[in-house]
């Protein structure tokens, strides 16, 4: 019973840092102006923002995987379980951007 609820504080973790480097990731790779006429695979660009995105979804992956893990008999599958971290973790980045524009529109 303990390993389970660790597994799933640690699952939340995982899954809040995920969406924090997805939306940092993105932020870097994509909002980070170069030069006109810059390469997009400088060293700068691929450490600060594709880095991060890899990064992220390796811990969304690793999200779903210990939440289909704290169940003893699990009601939905591996892919599943990964696909919903995934799809949460855009949607919860897409909430921080609109909330962000309401804020600094003014």
């Amino acid at each position: 019973m303990r390993r389970k609820v660790l597994l799933r504080v640690s699952a939340i973790v995982t899954f809040i840092a995920g969406t924090f480097g997805l939306w940092y990731g993105f932020a870097m790779s994509f909002l980070v102006p170069g030069t006109p006429g810059e390469s997009y695979f400088q060293r700068d660009r691929i450490l600060l923002g594709n880095l991060p995105l890899v990064g992220s979804m390796l811990a969304l992956a690793a999200a779903g995987w210990m939440i289909f893990r704290s169940f003893s008999e699990p009601k939905i599958t591996l892919e599943r379980a990964i696909t919903y971290c995934i799809g949460g973790a855009v949607g919860l980045g897409f909430l921080y951007a609109v909330i962000g524009s309401l804020i600094y529109q003014r």
